[in-house]
């Protein structure tokens, strides 16, 4: 559960939309800290082999590591 601005996000929820999206191949659904709001629902996307990633969305090791992810300032 996510909770921002006092409201209760359904991480499987977000999830949920994510995985109807044709372009999406994997993802991973995380809170991730903010002084207004408490937690701001972030979404990282691995895209499908039929969608080619531009430069800004390579990544090293190509797979979803959710730990990290909160990491990110």
């Amino acid at each position: 559960m996510i909770l921002s601005s006092g409201d209760n996000i359904a991480v499987p929820e977000v999830e949920g939309a994510l995985l109807r999206h044709p372009a999406v191949a994997e993802y991973a659904v995380v809170g991730l800290p903010d002084e207004r709001r408490r937690q701001l629902v972030s979404a990282f996307v691995v895209l499908a082999p039929d969608h080619p990633p531009g430069d800004l969305l390579k990544t090293a090791t190509g797979k979803v590591q959710s730990f990290q992810l909160r990491q990110i300032p």
